[in-house]
């Protein structure tokens, strides 16, 4: 026969056991509808363990969703800054002095993490480039990763090469879903370091 303090013991355990197993029904209810349960702390700053779920906007299961899709971009309206040079021996114009080139007037579009982009080189000359964009972090509000590529036009400028190869870190930022800014630092066909910005619109 069970004696009484036997039976106050008892009772915690069979207590914690009906929170556990009420826990447990719970958690797999909210896991099934992708809820989260809540443990709080009471006023009294003892555990308040509720079964009740809470609905939660999960926002990396949505960034992962939308990654999974087809997104095709348009990417347009390049600038650029030149950061340790600002002109250029013009070896069409006697060897002139000439600023180099930051308003790129670029025009592309891009298909997942794949792009091709026409834009006004440095030196005004047209150029082709077409690179992967490869994203190393995402969020809903900023992506950062590296452009790995090739550049095409720089064959009659003072670079004299006909083809470059493409190698930028870039931060994405995304005010709104179907707009962002895209921040790209990269060595120009001169050594020159240059800073490009472009705007992106996503279907």
């Amino acid at each position: 026969m069970i004696q009484e303090g036997e039976n106050l013991k008892l009772q915690p355990i069979l207590f914690l056991l009906f929170l556990l197993l009420s826990s447990a029904t719970a958690a797999e209810q909210c896991a099934t509808k992708k809820e989260a349960m809540s443990m709080e702390y009471a006023e009294d700053d003892s555990l308040d363990i509720t079964t009740s779920c809470v609905e939660k906007e999960d926002e990396v299961y949505e960034l992962q969703k939308k990654q999974a899709e087809t997104n095709i971009s348009v990417i347009f309206g390049a600038l650029s800054k030149h950061l340790n040079a600002s002109t250029y021996k013009d070896n069409k114009n006697n060897d002139q002095r000439r600023k180099f080139n930051e308003n790129n007037l670029a025009l592309g579009i891009a298909y997942n993490n794949w792009s091709v982009l026409y834009a006004k080189l440095s030196y005004y000359n047209d150029g082709l480039a077409g690179y992967y964009t490869y994203k190393t972090y995402r969020s809903p509000k900023f992506d950062f990763g590296f452009r790995v590529g090739l550049v095409f036009g720089y064959e009659d400028t003072p670079a004299d090469l006909p083809v470059l190869p493409l190698f930028s870190p870039v931060i994405e930022y995304k005010p709104i879903e179907e707009i962002s800014f895209e921040s790209a630092a990269i060595i120009g066909g001169n050594g020159a370091f240059v800073l490009m910005l472009n705007a992106k619109y996503s279907f």
